[in-house]
């Protein structure tokens, strides 16, 4: 009885300890990202009964990352910047909910984010690199 009880004790540990070491996880990444703000609407094919868009976009030094949630659009990725610089990709639904873009080679300054879908929405941001 005591041995299990000790035991009910060090997984209640073990797991209160993991919840709490993803939550620190979770607020130190996103000390490091800069959110894009997007403007526009994305409502994929008026299939979607909310409102809350469901793309995502943040800057962590020259990696930008875009999510999109609902798996449900292709997306078109267009990045420009005030130099000259330009990069643009269709991504699948399928490869659409993570995609990562190294920035690396881009000039430091100011980019504009464009992101359509195949229903024609679209959302666009401004970010920089630093």
């Amino acid at each position: 009885m005591e041995r299990q009880r000790f035991l009910r004790k060090c997984i209640s540990f073990l797991l209160m300890s993991m919840l709490a070491g993803i939550y620190a996880f979770s607020l130190s990444a996103k000390v490091v990202d800069d959110d894009v703000d997007l403007d526009g609407r994305w409502p994929e094919g008026k299939r979607s009964i909310i409102d809350v868009i469901p793309v995502t976009a943040t800057i962590d030094g020259s990696l930008l990352t875009i999510q999109c949630t609902s798996g449900r659009s292709d997306v078109t990725v267009c990045i420009a910047g005030v130099d000259g610089f330009s990069y643009e990709k269709m991504y699948p639904a399928s490869e659409a909910y993570l995609i990562t873009i190294d920035l690396s080679s881009a000039p430091k300054g100011s980019y504009t984010l464009d992101l359509t879908n195949q229903w024609g929405d679209h959302l666009t941001g401004i970010f920089e690199i630093r």
